[in-house]
Parts: C-alpha cells; sequence; structure tokens
C-alpha cells in the first residue's frame, strides 16, 4: 500500500477479454502482478495480469485485469488468493465478471446473464478454495449480519467478539457493554441470538464450514437488473445458474447435455473467487458476458475458440464498460450509508 493512497471497498475481477472496463478509472496505480511478492501470473491471452487502485466515480476499487485459472496450473486456493488481499485491505463488495459459454436455449452471443447461483463442479469434486487449514487468528464480521437482518454496509457494524458477548440482550448506554464504538453504535437494537451466525469471533476469514445459499447478493441482483433497464439492454440480459468446470478445453456435446439435465445455463471456471468471498463476509455480484454457444448437436460444424471469446467480449466493451459503471456507482451510495 506504499505505492497508492487508494482504499478501495469494491472489488472488481475483470475476466476474459474484460480489461479495458479499468480504463474508466481515475487516480489510478498499476501495479503488474510479478511486483507482487508470491503473486500468481496471468497466462492465458485476455488477461493483461495487473491490479488496478483508483477511482469510479467517486467509489475507491481495486480491480484484477486478469484472473487465475485452475487449468493454469494453480490450486484453488492460489487462484482465490486475490480475494484474500482484496479483504485485508478493506474491501467489503466484490463484482466479478467472466466470459461464459451459453448452455440454455434462447441466449445469444452478447447477452449478460446475472449469475443468480453456481454448481461448483471442481468443488464437488474436492478442489474447494477452502481446502486446508483454516485461518483463525482474526476477527471478521460474519455474526453481525444476523442482527435484526441487518447487513453489514460499513466498519461501524463490523465487530464481533462484542456482539457475541452479548447474545440476546438488549444494547444499552451501559459501560459494561458499550466498550467500544462498533458496539455503541448499536444502539439500543436487540441483539438477535442466531446460532448460525454465533461462530467463533476470532475467525480472520471465515468460519470452517461456511454456508454457500447466498452467495449471490440478492439486492445487488436486483440493482443490476435496475441497471439493465436504464440502459435499455433488460432485453439482452437474463438471470442464471453458472456452473464451474477445469478446462481449458472447452466441453463435448455429452458434457454440455449432461450439464443442462443439471439446470445449468452457462459454463465457464469463475467460482473459487466467489466462495472464497462469501467465506470471508464480502458482498457479491457476478455476471457472464455470453462469448460463445455452446454445440448440443452431434451434426454441428461449429467449434468455440478461444478468438471467437476474445472479439465477443469486445464487441460488448463500451456496453459492458457503461454497465460496471453504473453497477458501482450504485454500491458507493451503499459504502457510504
Amino acid at each position: 500500500m506504499t505505492r497508492t493512497k487508494i482504499k478501495p471497498k469494491v472489488g472488481i475481477i475483470l475476466g476474459t477479454g474484460l480489461g479495458p472496463v479499468a480504463d474508466l478509472m481515475t487516480d489510478r496505480t498499476i501495479i503488474p502482478y510479478q511486483d507482487i511478492p508470491h503473486f500468481p501470473l496471468s497466462t492465458t491471452p485476455g488477461h493483461q495480469g495487473e491490479l488496478v487502485f483508483g477511482t469510479l466515480g467517486t467509489v475507491p476499487v481495486i480491480c484484477m485485469k486478469g484472473r487465475f485459472h485452475f487449468f493454469e496450473g494453480y490450486p484453488a486456493w492460489q487462484c482465490a488468493m486475490p480475494i484474500r488481499v482484496m479483504k485485508l485491505l478493506g474491501v467489503t463488495y466484490l463484482i466479478a465478471s467472466n466470459a461464459a459459454g451459453a448452455i440454455k436455449e434462447g441466449y445469444k452471443v452478447g447477452d449478460i446473464m446475472l449469475i443468480k447461483d453456481h454448481i461448483n463442479l471442481l468443488g464437488m469434486m474436492g478442489n474447494s478454495p477452502l481446502r486446508g487449514a483454516n485461518d483463525e487468528r482474526w476477527a471478521t464480521n460474519w455474526n453481525v449480519r444476523s442482527l435484526e437482518g441487518r447487513r453489514v454496509v460499513n466498519e461501524r457494524w463490523a465487530t464481533n467478539r462484542n456482539v457475541r458477548s452479548l447474545e440476546g440482550r438488549r444494547v444499552v448506554n451501559d459501560e459494561r457493554w458499550a466498550t467500544n464504538r462498533n458496539v455503541r453504535s448499536l444502539e439500543g437494537r436487540r441483539v438477535v441470538n442466531d446460532e448460525r451466525w454465533a461462530t467463533n469471533w476470532n475467525v480472520r476469514f471465515g468460519v470452517r464450514f461456511p454456508p454457500m445459499n447466498r452467495a449471490y447478493d440478492k439486492s445487488l441482483l436486483e440493482t443490476a437488473k435496475q441497471v439493465a433497464r436504464e440502459m435499455s439492454i433488460e432485453l439482452d440480459v437474463h438471470e442464471g445458474v453458472y456452473v464451474c468446470v477445469g478446462g481449458p478445453q472447452f466441453e463435448t456435446i455429452a458434457e454440455v447435455n449432461l450439464l443442462k439435465i443439471l439446470g445449468c445455463d452457462a459454463v465457464g471456471n469463475t467460482v473459487h473467487e466467489v466462495v472464497t468471498a462469501q467465506h470471508c463476509g464480502i458482498l457479491v455480484f457476478a455476471f457472464s458476458i455470453i462469448t460463445n454457444l455452446c454445440v448440443t448437436d452431434y451434426e454441428s460444424l461449429e467449434q468455440a475458440d478461444h478468438v471467437e471469446v476474445l472479439r465477443s467480449a469486445r464487441d460488448r466493451e463500451y456496453e459492458l464498460k457503461k454497465f460496471v459503471s453504473r453497477m458501482v456507482g450504485h454500491i458507493g451510495e451503499l459504502v457510504q450509508t
């Protein structure tokens, strides 16, 4: 952090061919991945391999121009390591983008799919980014989110130790309970004794067994639909289920048909970061730009290739820049709440 004064609140992952979105940022500080100790390197075409600090509008952001893939030889935890870095830098919201192949009929190249859920085939086979020892040295803010259904939006609520000790008691203006500014900010609100969130207060990045049924924030999903309407692109925007596979090979016809039966709408390999963000208590919005249509007919002569993927992402560059910029603007209002 000696190279920038930016204190990011929003993290952005720019997938294949989506790097130009970072051009909208001002007050930029660009740090190549190779300059960051122990950081992986991007080797996939369309991933520049830069960490960019700056502002979008008035919102301080950190942007990954290029991500890391399991097929590059990195373990899942290393693919998601930048999310841990973002957490330590103060990021509370994550926008994750990727290029994906369409499985669902009716999707077109250039469409945007808002991800409402995912199927992590790699994770189900044991390649979870959470595999290994859980870091329990420092505090996170998971159980604070259960207080009367409030969502964590800023550091006023980012405490755990004192909230745990209250467990069902009413917070009052009392020196015995108001031990720091975080607890005092609750101001008379009743602490919900919810065992689902009443976890270990000294967990640094998250609990050992995090739930994934809310991996994608519903309010951010609704905000994205609103942005699509504002941009008059709602007919090109869908909501669907994303499936994570290993790659780098594209899927066979039999594999695509299987994924369709499983209820998958688009396929790619961006899930490690989402799982890790959810583990950290970072709120996630994710979307896919549909860059190719998966082949499902054995008589078809169509073949997917990476050049097509890059070209399709580039063709939607203007809309994607505008879409991400507006999403960051809306999130910025939440950060300042």
